[in-house]
């Protein structure tokens, strides 16, 4: 993968945890 498809991944990725957290309003480490 070059460096920008996978910093783009991971800027997708942030975006979900931040969503579930917000939406869900958990701390998602405690569940791992």
């Amino acid at each position: 993968m070059s460096p920008l498809s996978s910093q783009m991944l991971c800027f997708l990725l942030n975006i979900t945890c931040y969503y579930i957290t917000h939406t869900l309003q958990f701390d998602p480490f405690t569940v791992f």
